[in-house]
């Protein structure tokens, strides 16, 4: 609480640290062990864990960018779900 209180979050702020939260909570280091590694709320505040980056997962990059930034990243991205892809 006194971490929070210290923090005094905007609305902007607060908005950034819920929306970093919703995919932090899913990270594979929150989830094992029964969430035994999730950082106490003090420790996440102040060092302001909401500001981390999302890990990225690599096998979803082609040609060195994300999927979604090339032409072929999206051809390979509808041929693995089976759509067809009409450019």
């Amino acid at each position: 609480m006194k971490a929070w209180q210290k923090l005094s979050p905007s609305i902007e702020l607060l908005d950034r640290i819920m929306s970093a939260l919703a995919w932090q909570k899913h990270q594979e280091q929150w989830l094992k062990d029964d969430g035994q590694f999730i950082p106490y709320a003090a420790t996440y505040l102040r060092g302001e864990r909401w500001d981390d980056a999302p890990e990225i997962d690599k096998t979803d990059m082609h040609d060195g960018k994300m999927w979604f930034e090339s032409v072929s990243g999206v051809e390979a991205k509808a041929k693995e779900l089976g759509l067809k892809w009409d450019a």
